[in-house]
């Protein structure tokens, strides 16, 4: 079964994390750029039936600038996630809750989480030294 996801691609920062996340993360080691996750797991069928009500969705958030000033981690036992929080968030935020209205059989990663912080991922290790 094979794995979807909604996000907005970050080619900028490419160029600042692209070896560690090849490194340290599953989907940057499989080749996927910076990016920021909108909605994760989203569908493993029937996606080209989707992707209008995707486009819909998205179609009412105007383009924004975003920077990336700040590093943070999430504890998540045994490993932490290394990660670059997104300024302004609230529009991503606003994001997220739309799609999943819209798609709610597909929760934001799966439902594992209370609140959806949005974020770009880094790395993920158990070892703090990596930054």
């Amino acid at each position: 079964m094979s794995e979807t996801a909604i996000a907005i691609a970050v080619p900028e920062a490419d160029p600042l994390v692209d070896l560690l996340r090849r490194e340290h993360t599953r989907d940057g080691g499989e080749g996927m750029p910076a990016h920021i996750t909108l909605l994760y797991p989203f569908t493993d069928t029937l996606v080209a039936r989707r992707l209008g009500r995707v486009r819909e969705v998205l179609a009412a958030f105007a383009a924004c600038e975003i920077e990336f000033a700040e590093t943070r981690r999430f504890a998540l036992e045994p490993e932490a996630v290394l990660w670059l929080a997104p300024s302004p968030s609230e529009r991503l935020v606003a994001m997220i809750d739309a799609l999943a209205t819209e798609f709610p059989e597909h929760p934001p990663f799966g439902g594992r989480f209370d609140s959806i912080v949005p974020h770009l991922t880094v790395a993920v290790s158990a070892d703090s030294g990596v930054r």
